[in-house]
């Protein structure tokens, strides 16, 4: 999971996800890439990345919770990746 401020810094962070992990024989599949808006607020257009079209949705499954454009999900998303990578968290929050 990538996270950015604008659409247009998120094509970048794909962009550069690509090109590092090329380095070690790695490739994505920007063909089942989805990108999403997880703040509340319109849904988030399809972007080209290196040729290839990301898919906008509403709404995907992401560690067994649903995460939903119009629903703020960002915080949810932040707590589950701290807990993936083995960071300290906070449960209020």
């Amino acid at each position: 999971m990538l996270l950015a401020e604008r659409q247009e810094l998120l094509a970048l962070e794909i962009q550069s996800t690509e090109e590092e992990s090329s380095n070690f024989g790695l490739h994505s599949s920007l063909e089942r890439t989805k990108v999403q808006n997880l703040g509340a607020g319109r849904d988030t257009q399809c972007l080209v990345v290196i040729g290839h079209t990301v898919d906008g949705v509403s709404e995907f499954i992401y560690l067994c919770n649903k995460q939903s454009s119009h629903a703020n999900s960002s915080a949810v998303c932040v707590r589950r990746i701290a807990l993936a990578a083995g960071a300290p968290h906070h449960q209020g929050r």
